[in-house]
C-alpha cells in the first residue's frame, strides 16, 4: 500500500479536532491531488465521500469548515453548494478580492476616500486621471458596484 493510501486511511480513524495538513502532492489551487486508477481527484472530496456518503445533487463543493485547503480532518469537510463554500471562503478570509487578488488597482483606502468624493459629489475624473486610473473603475468602485463587500469605516 502507498504512503498516500495509509495517509488517507489514517486520517479517517482520527478523532482530533486539528486540521490534518495534506503532506503531498497540491494542485495550482493549493488543494490535494491524489491519482486514482489513473486519473487524479482532490483528497477532500474522497475523504467527504468516504466519512459523510456521495454527494448530494443539490450540493457539489467538499466544503472546508475550518478555511485550510489542504486540511484532510473528515470532522471539517461536509457537503456544501457553491454558494455556501464561497460565503465560507469570505468568513475565513481566504477570499481572492481585495489586496489578495491578482489584479487589484485600488487599495481599500483609496476605495473609501472615492465612496466618501462620490457621496459629496466631488469630481472623480480628476481624481483618476491624477492618480492613472481609468475613471470607468474609479466610478465602479465609487458607486459600490464593485468592493461591496468593503465597509466604509
Amino acid at each position: 500500500m502507498s504512503k498516500t493510501n495509509d495517509f488517507i486511511l489514517d486520517a479517517l480513524k482520527v478523532s482530533t479536532e486539528d486540521c490534518i495538513k495534506w503532506p503531498f502532492v497540491v494542485n495550482g489551487n493549493g488543494y490535494p491531488h491524489y491519482a486514482r486508477k489513473g486519473r487524479w481527484i482532490t483528497v477532500s472530496r474522497l475523504i467527504c465521500e468516504i466519512a459523510h456518503g456521495p454527494c448530494p445533487p443539490e450540493l457539489r463543493d467538499a466544503a472546508h469548515n475550518c478555511g485550510n485547503r489542504k486540511c484532510v480532518n473528515p470532522k471539517h469537510l461536509r457537503w456544501a453548494t457553491r454558494s455556501d463554500n464561497c460565503m465560507d471562503r469570505v468568513q475565513h478570509g481566504t477570499a481572492n478580492r481585495g489586496k489578495k487578488h491578482g489584479k487589484v488597482k485600488l487599495t481599500e483606502d483609496q476605495v473609501r476616500q472615492l465612496r466618501r468624493m462620490y457621496a459629496a459629489k466631488e469630481n472623480l475624473s480628476a481624481w483618476a486621471r491624477q492618480n492613472g486610473f481609468n475613471i470607468h473603475t474609479v466610478i465602479q468602485a465609487a458607486r459600490g458596484r464593485t468592493w461591496r463587500w468593503l465597509k466604509d469605516h
